[in-house]
C-alpha cells in the first residue's frame, strides 16, 4: 500500500496530462466527408457549395435570389455532424426570404483542417468577412452550442 501511494502522485500527473494533451478529442466530434458525397448532399438538399468549389468550400448558400433577399444569416452550427445537417434552417428561414449560409468548420464535412477554438474563431471571421463581402447587409448570426462562440469575437467587425 505504501508503494501505491507514493507512486500516486505520479499516476495524477499522468492522467491529468493525458487529458490536457487529448482535450480536442473529448470536446470535438467531427463528421467527416468526402468532396464527392458533399456536391451529392448539397445538390439533393438545394444548396450550393459556398464559395463555388469543394476546394475553397467554406460551407453550403440557400438558392434564393439575390433581389429577394431581406439579408444573410450565417449559421454556426454545434459540436457534432456537420453544417449539412443543419438544413432544415435554409427551409424555415428561406420561407421569410433570408439568405442562408450555413458555415462548415475546419475538420468537419470536407473541409480540411484540425479542429479547435482558435481555428474556429479565425474561420469565423474569414466567413463573415466573405459573405459581408459578397452579400453585403444585413448581415445576421446564428448560432448553436459550439457555434455560439466567443460573445466578444465580433465587436470591433460590427457595422455601427
Amino acid at each position: 500500500m505504501k508503494k501505491f501511494m507514493t507512486r500516486l502522485p505520479v499516476y495524477y500527473l499522468i492522467m491529468v496530462s493525458g487529458m490536457y494533451f487529448l482535450q480536442d478529442y473529448f470536446i470535438y466530434h467531427p463528421e467527416r466527408t468526402d468532396s464527392k458525397s458533399i456536391e451529392k448532399a448539397a445538390k439533393n438538399s438545394s444548396l450550393r457549395i459556398w464559395p463555388d468549389d469543394v476546394e475553397s468550400c467554406r460551407g453550403f448558400v440557400s438558392p434564393l435570389e439575390p433581389q429577394k433577399a431581406r439579408g444573410t444569416i450565417i449559421v454556426f452550427h454545434g459540436n457534432a455532424g456537420s453544417a449539412l445537417d443543419r438544413s432544415y434552417y435554409v427551409q424555415a428561414l428561406g420561407r421569410l426570404r433570408y439568405r442562408v449560409i450555413l458555415a462548415e468548420y475546419p475538420g468537419y464535412g470536407s473541409r480540411s483542417g484540425k479542429p479547435g477554438e482558435n481555428q474556429f474563431t479565425a474561420d469565423a471571421v474569414e466567413t463573415i468577412g466573405r459573405a459581408a463581402k459578397q452579400f453585403g447587409h444585413p448581415l445576421f448570426l446564428l448560432g448553436e452550442s459550439l457555434g455560439c462562440g466567443n460573445d466578444g469575437l465580433f465587436t470591433s467587425n460590427r457595422k455601427r
